[in-house]
């Protein structure tokens, strides 16, 4: 963190609670690729705008979803069962119904 402090102005709270990087747009822009890596190792970089705090970098969250179709393997008998045509009978009766 000490060398990015020649990228902007770092405080902290207490030695306890972790400091957070604020640097104006301009440092931004030439020091983006130290300040993306500082973020996504779990550090606080906040971009402002004369002194004013615009926005915060902050790392992208995994995707929680499907890693691939294999993983619809897993699940062939669900989705076989959502296209079954007794179903589609109960839904067309269920909307004649209606």
């Amino acid at each position: 963190m000490a060398s990015l402090a020649k990228a902007g102005r770092i405080t902290g709270i207490s030695p306890n609670i972790e400091a957070v990087m604020q640097v104006n747009i301009l440092e931004a822009k030439n020091q983006l690729s130290r300040l993306v890596k500082a973020a996504a190792a779990g550090e606080e970089v906040i971009i402002a705008s004369n002194g004013t705090p615009m926005v915060r970098l902050v790392p992208v969250a995994p995707n929680a979803g499907l890693a691939g179709w294999g993983k619809l393997k897993l699940r062939a008998a669900d989705v076989d069962a959502a296209f079954a045509p007794e179903l589609d009978a109960e839904i067309a009766e269920s909307l004649h119904d209606a």
